[in-house]
Order: C-alpha cells, then structure tokens, then sequence
C-alpha cells in the first residue's frame, strides 16, 4: 500500500499481518484501536507521510505487543511519540523536526539497539544527559542536529553518527578506552575546540575513528599536547 493517496491507516487489517507498509502516502490520521489486533506485526512503516504530534496518544500503539521496527521518518513531528511497544529493536525519526527528548523515553525499550534521530532540532538543551546510555544501543545516527556536545553513549554503542552539527566539546570521558576501542565516530569537528584529558589515557586506535574534519582534530590534540607538556 505504497505510494499511493490513502488519508489514514486503513481499518479491517488481517490478524495474522507481519509487515505493513504504508510509506509515501498523505496519512495524517491512524483510527483508534486500528492495530490493536495485530499482535503478530513486526514491522510499521509509516515514513514519508503527514502525520503530526496530535495523532498520537498512549494508546495509538495498543496491540503491537511484537513491534520491532518503526519508521515515523519524514513526518511533521516535534515531539517523541508516546506509546512505542517496548519490545521495538530499531526506531526512525529522521527528517521531522523534533526538539527535544523526554527524560528517560528511551529506558522503556530494553531491546532497543537502532536509532535514526538525523535532520532533526535536537539542541543539547533537549537532550537529558544519559538518554543515550542504553545497554543494547549498537547504532545511533543524530546527524544534522543542533548538538554542541557529544552525548553521553553505552561503550557497547558501535556506530555513532554527528556530523553535521556544532559540536565543540567531547563529553567527558568519551574519548576514553572504552568507546575508542568500539566505537566507528563520525563527526564534523569544523568546530571542536576541546578534547577531555581523558583522550589522551591511552593510545589511540585511529583505525576505529573516522573524521571528517582531520584538520581541527588534529589542532586540538596539538593543543592538549602543549597543554600537558607533551610532544606533538
């Protein structure tokens, strides 16, 4: 049911459905109650639609006991939607134009390990400290935001998407052991002005990180270098 002019979430849905996709429609409307019988989807794809903030509630996502995917992508919203099942594995909100987080949104998904946040207006203000620190997180695209600061992440985070942000600063200890030995960095450190002392701990597996603006990079090592008295 792709690409075609439906207004809302078709009703009378088989039970036995595993994967709707209803992408690059005009949906703007998803009637009360219309998956709460479709406990055996594992996939919702709604992006590329017109769907607002105000067509969602707790309860719009009843009966989706076995969700693990979920694309809201290229939408109209501002805000997280409430009542994503718990059981969701990966979550695509890129291309809305969501501001900030609820403190803990994100704790409600314990198996949660996908996230696309990109081409949003997420500020440091709007993101709470440790939303990010979840235990199963492996990719996390925030990408094209308004972040000034890296985010605190799980050392299990594998994929970390930032460039195209403002970003200054390191959050503290992110260039630690930990998170350069797993995690593939993406930034644009066009205006990175600072590097924790935690950076330079321990040698730095470069193979792991891939920098799209090596230049500053490298002046700021230079810098905390000469700060510390060491060579460069």
């Amino acid at each position: 049911m792709e690409r075609n002019q439906l207004k809302e979430v078709p009703s009378f849905l088989p039970p036995n459905l595993e994967q709707l996709r209803l992408s690059r429609n005009q949906i703007s409307k998803i009637p009360p109650g219309v998956f709460n019988k479709l406990e055996n989807l594992v996939l919702l794809d709604l992006h590329h639609n017109k769907l607002s903030d105000g067509v969602f509630n707790k309860n719009t996502f009843k009966g989706l006991k076995n969700l693990m995917q979920l694309n809201l992508a290229h939408n109209i919203l501002r805000k997280m939607p409430p009542g994503v099942p718990s059981a969701i594995h990966q979550l695509f909100l890129d291309r809305n134009n969501i501001e900030d987080i609820p403190s803990d949104y994100f704790k409600e998904f314990p198996n949660l390990a996908f996230i696309r946040l990109n081409y949003n207006q997420i500020s440091d203000k709007g993101l709470p400290k440790n939303s990010f620190n979840l235990t199963n997180l492996l990719v996390l695209h925030l990408a094209h935001n308004k972040l000034t600061n890296v985010p605190f992440i799980s050392p299990k985070l594998e994929h970390l998407y930032l460039n195209n942000n403002s970003i200054e600063s390191e959050s503290q200890g992110f260039f630690g052991e930990e998170n350069l030995g797993k995690v593939v960095y993406h930034p644009d450190f066009s205006q990175l002005s600072s590097l924790g002392p935690p950076a330079l701990g321990k040698a730095l597996p470069l193979e792991k990180i891939r920098i799209f603006n090596e230049e500053s990079l490298g002046r700021c090592f230079r810098d905390r270098c000469q700060t510390h008295g060491l060579g460069w």
